[in-house]
């Protein structure tokens, strides 16, 4: 695994467990190490076409489509809702695939909501609109 990749995944959690003030500071700094530089188009990476489906009452199938220019270093970010709460949680982080299969403490009879975002040459894009499936 490089080391950009590595440093890329600490940055990322080290983002979602700091509060927003924190946030700011380690992208700042991560930017002036020479990483997270803009992309040629200077845009922010989207996901599209999210898809959920249950396939067990113990688990999720997701699958979305790449941002434009996605590449083997394009990473997504998961996040998960139960029963309609729209409190999001939990966060996956998946290189460089465009699909997942959800079975951590997934439970039948539930609803659940997930959330996908990209982060492509050191951007962060936001997190694709919501979509939610009923487990068996």
């Amino acid at each position: 695994m490089k080391k950009t990749t590595i440093l890329s995944a600490i940055i990322l959690l080290t983002l979602f467990a700091c509060k927003k003030s924190d946030q700011v500071q380690v992208q700042e700094e991560y930017s002036r190490s020479g990483h997270g530089k803009p992309s040629p188009s200077g845009e922010a990476p989207i996901v599209a076409g999210l898809t959920v489906r249950a396939i067990s009452p113990n688990a999720v199938a997701l699958s979305w489509t790449p941002p434009a220019g996605a590449t083997q270093q394009t990473a997504y970010g998961i996040q998960r809702s139960e029963n309609l709460s729209n409190d999001f949680s939990g966060y996956f982080q998946l290189t460089p695939y465009s699909n997942y299969i959800d079975s951590i403490n997934v439970k039948s009879n539930t609803y659940y909501s997930y959330r996908v975002q990209a982060t492509q040459n050191g951007i962060v894009g936001p997190y694709c609109a919501p979509v939610t499936v009923k487990t068996p």
